[in-house]
């Protein structure tokens, strides 16, 4: 009996390590390491897609949206379309979608309640 009991704590110990060891860098999700805020992850965003010109910067507000500052930007999430626009890939008009990653970031800004 102990010879069997040793074979199965063997057996599970062995399982453990080998599942453990399976797992791939693919399947770890990165945790943002800075506080999702207007300041840190939304403006860079802005700059970098979507107020620069010929689109919503103060000189073009292309489709009437100026998305310069936090207060324009926040009411263009909270009263307009612009998830819907960067979830489908319509924006940023000419550019590639924008990464699952940032668009997550951008939802979880506006569930947090659009800090600042």
């Amino acid at each position: 009996m102990k010879i069997f009991s040793k074979f199965v704590m063997l057996v599970f110990t062995g399982t453990l390590f080998v599942s453990c060891a399976s797992d791939s860098e693919s399947d770890v999700v990165e945790l943002p390491t800075t506080p999702i805020t207007y300041t840190n992850t939304i403006a860079p965003l802005m700059s970098a897609s979507c107020n620069t010109s010929g689109c919503h910067n103060n000189s073009s507000a292309a489709g009437g949206y100026i998305l310069e500052t936090y207060t324009q930007v926040r009411n263009a999430f909270e009263n307009g379309s612009a998830l819907s626009e960067i979830e489908t890939g319509s924006m940023p008009l000419g550019g590639n979608k924008l990464s699952d990653t940032t668009i997550n970031n951008v939802k979880s800004w506006m569930e947090n309640g659009y800090t600042e």
